[in-house]
């Protein structure tokens, strides 16, 4: 039982930017997304940051940033796109 506190403690004490996998809640705190948006991402898996372990996901929390940074430089490139189409802009 006592072993069993010691791990809640030390899961605790590690931050989680130091963490490699992380749980729903964290990641959903970390990256400022909600619990049910990052259900939903590692539902989908289409970055490959997370693995289903029992009834659990379990994300990699830096494939996870890297498949972010990737969504939001294909938005920004979509956006550049639609701006000169809309503005005439080469």
């Amino acid at each position: 039982m006592e072993n069993l506190q010691n791990q809640k403690s030390n899961e605790e004490l590690v931050p989680i930017p130091k963490k490699y996998m992380l749980t729903f809640r964290e990641a959903a705190s970390y990256f400022n997304i909600g619990i049910k948006n990052m259900r939903r991402l590692c539902e989908s898996n289409e970055g490959d940051f997370s693995i289903c372990w029992g009834n659990k996901y379990l994300i990699c929390r830096q494939r996870l940033e890297e498949y972010l940074n990737q969504l939001m430089i294909r938005e920004r490139n979509q956006n550049d796109v639609g701006l000169e189409e809309n503005h005439g802009v080469n």
